[in-house]
């Protein structure tokens, strides 16, 4: 059975993949609208419809974006805490990646600070 994370992915994944296919053609269409000298009622109804569709995308994929941050947030830093104990245990490869590695994750606190 899948936990809420893997539910949240799923949904996530699949809205993704639905904008990911369905955004190239109302852009297109959108594009081919806007390019018209005049437009017929008919295609200014369209028009409209399309713009306010991508305005309801609007929020859904900075919700996305969010989330997708948040779990890359959390997947590095946990990341970063395990090869941080193997660098602690005398492993040369790890010890170069945290050297690598440290000032950026000092940094992302800093920045993470600044905005809270």
């Amino acid at each position: 059975m899948k936990n809420k994370e893997e539910n949240n992915d799923d949904k996530i994944s699949g809205a993704l993949k639905l904008i990911g296919d369905k955004l190239p053609q109302i852009t297109a269409e959108i594009m081919r609208l806007a390019q018209l000298p005049v437009l017929t009622p008919e295609e200014e109804v369209e028009l409209t419809r399309l713009l306010a569709i991508i305005k309801q995308l609007k929020p859904l994929l900075e919700s996305a974006k969010e989330y997708l941050d948040r779990k890359l947030l959390g997947n590095s830093i946990s990341f970063y805490y395990a090869v941080k104990e193997k660098a602690e245990q005398g492993n040369p490869d790890a010890q170069k990646i945290i050297a690598d590695l440290g000032p950026l994750y000092q940094q992302m606190l800093l920045d993470d600070i600044e905005e809270n």
